[in-house]
């Protein structure tokens, strides 16, 4: 009984860690976001050639990104959510 007790305290940390770097790797599009953001702003920022860059693709920069991001952080937060419960050992279904 010990020895199962253990590896659920061990699978727990792991879903922590899981959890952790799941949501570091969605802060990647953060790049995008603020491009997107710039682009609406100030699309001269962004010229090529003397034309400015289109605010249509800003907003695409901007929606896409945070889609992503907090997709992202939902996920990693169910992660970190099963780790918890698992350590608890509460609401084997969520996990």
């Amino acid at each position: 009984m010990n020895e199962e007790l253990q590896h659920i305290r061990l699978l727990s940390i792991f879903h922590y860690v899981v959890g952790g770097l799941a949501a570091l790797f969605a802060c990647f599009p953060i790049i995008h976001l603020i491009i997107g953001i710039i682009a609406v702003v100030a699309p001269s920022a962004l010229d090529s050639e003397g034309e400015p860059f289109p605010a249509l693709f800003g907003w695409f920069f901007i929606l896409f990104a945070g889609a992503f991001i907090l997709g992202g952080w939902a996920l990693a937060l169910c992660i970190i959510l099963a780790g918890r419960f698992l350590s608890r050992q509460l609401h084997y279904l969520f996990c």
